[in-house]
């Protein structure tokens, strides 16, 4: 069974695309938690009423990462998955490829896909090797953790919005045949109104991101990491125009 983890904030709007998609799924292949953050909307009375027998899990004046390790202490499933307010699975997406891909091989930590991204209708974002990490994320709705092992790690709270690369670091790094791709479209990712601003609390994460890479990846990663760093400053001087563009 997977876990579907949902956190909410007054979120009865776009809930409806959610609900939707899970309506649509087979029941005994997962349950589903909904972390409520202190909703003053119909978001409580949407969940109620949709169908899905949700687990509802209060959790007022919760952080994102906060409510999101609160649903990982409650999930009951082998496969821990999240999908916020607003994101749907994917229309030819089915839990059974997640699940039997585990059953057959349970040292699996992390299974992923990918997402479609609604704003730009493009698909996101394929395999990751630890040096394609370096430069970009995978997608967390791409992503079905084993429950042991994430709930043995968690989220760091320390983050805004930025614990999910953080973690995704650990695990790709230290585990890196053990997080395995499978090539499907798992979600259709909302991004087309984003509120959590990342403003003040990307720099810690940057302040930090380096010595994770370091600690999980290696020496070797590091190097990587600190031509990746280069490479964007000289970038971003080129564009302001305080560098001339390389001549070979």
């Amino acid at each position: 069974m997977v876990s579907v983890i949902t956190v909410t904030l007054n979120a009865e709007s776009p809930l409806a695309a959610t609900i939707a998609s899970l309506l649509t799924r087979d029941r005994d292949a997962f349950e589903w938690l909904v972390v409520d953050g202190g909703s003053t909307d119909g978001t409580i009375a949407r969940c109620r009423d949709s169908g899905l027998e949700p687990r509802l899990l209060p959790y007022p004046g919760s952080s994102i990462y906060e409510a999101m390790n609160r649903g990982i202490d409650e999930a009951r499933g082998d496969l821990v998955y999240f999908l916020n307010a607003g994101d749907a699975l994917s229309p030819g997406f089915d839990f059974a490829e997640v699940l039997d891909y585990k059953r057959e091989h349970p040292e699996t930590v992390l299974l992923y896909g990918d997402v479609l991204r609604l704003k730009s209708q493009s698909i996101y974002a394929g395999r990751f090797t630890r040096a394609k990490l370096l430069w970009k994320n995978i997608c967390h709705q791409s992503i079905f953790f084993d429950t042991e092992a994430i709930r043995a790690r968690r989220y760091s709270i320390k983050y805004r919005a930025n614990a999910d690369y953080a973690l995704n670091i650990e695990l790709l790094g230290q585990y890196p045949a053990r997080c395995v791709y499978l090539p499907l479209t798992v979600a259709e990712y909302d991004d087309r109104d984003k509120s959590i601003s990342r403003s003040g609390y990307e720099n810690a994460f940057e302040r930090d991101r380096l010595t994770l890479i370091h600690r999980h990846m290696g020496k070797r990663y590091a190097l990587l990491e600190l031509v990746r760093r280069a490479t964007h400053v000289r970038g971003m001087l080129r564009k302001a125009g305080l560098m001339p563009p390389f001549e070979g």
